[in-house]
């Protein structure tokens, strides 16, 4: 079986991320914004984990998809 990659490829990986944040959360249960240690853990994703992701992923040459809902995009441009 051939396809699209070069030379002698033997095996491909796809990275995709979903980068949630709160809005997940507070689109299901709005009073999820009152509990702090709740939103303490999902603000980690957008604040933290995506930009050490990036580096990494930089470091390495790699390209990898992220998918970012647009409030969250707004909260952490």
């Amino acid at each position: 079986m051939s396809g699209i990659w070069p030379g002698d490829t033997k095996c491909v990986a796809m990275l995709s991320f979903d980068v949630d944040g709160v809005s997940g959360a507070i689109n299901q249960n709005p009073d999820s914004a009152r509990l702090p240690s709740f939103m303490s853990m999902r603000e980690y994703g957008p604040s933290v984990a995506t930009s050490r992701i990036l580096d990494l992923l930089d470091s390495q040459g790699i390209k990898a998809s992220f998918y970012i809902p647009g409030f969250v995009a707004e909260t952490h441009p």
